[in-house]
């Protein structure tokens, strides 16, 4: 079975250059549903752990997904279901505190968090569609 090649950055989205990617990835959702700087995608996750809320956006650089966790404290990150940047549509923010958070790998530039992460989920694009692939979670559901 090949799997999806891998863009080395955790989090970032990731493409299929050869094989299938639903022999070993989940789909989320068809990639015109993401918009860069627009809404999310919230999904649920699970590991041995427990259950943790999830996202997938569209930012420039491509898709990257993330735990729906504020590194500063446990909190969901969105303002509303879905509404993950800020203003300018360029950071993530933290609808509490307002710590910003580059879209690409998740790093705190800006807030109580500063230099902190948000922890990466793997996901990856190919044939117009996005898809789950961290081997470190299981996809629960998504929320449409």
């Amino acid at each position: 079975m090949s799997r999806p090649f891998s863009s080395g950055l955790k989090g970032r989205g990731k493409s299929a250059t050869d094989g299938n990617p639903e022999d070993c990835c989940q789909l989320l959702c068809k990639s015109s549903v993401l918009v860069v700087g627009g809404r999310g995608l919230r999904f649920v996750v699970s590991s041995s752990r427990g259950s943790y809320p999830a996202f997938v956006i569209r930012c420039r650089a491509g898709v990257s997904a993330f735990l729906n966790i504020c590194a500063h404290m446990d909190l969901e990150l969105d303002w509303t279901a879905g509404r993950f940047f800020d203003s300018q549509r360029r950071h993530l923010i933290c609808s509490t505190h307002g710590a910003l958070y580059d879209p690409t790998d998740g790093l705190c530039i800006e807030g109580p968090c500063y230099g902190a992460r948000l922890k990466a989920v793997e996901v990856s694009e190919s044939c117009s569609q996005v898809f789950f692939s961290d081997d470190n979670y299981t996809l629960v559901r998504v929320e449409m």
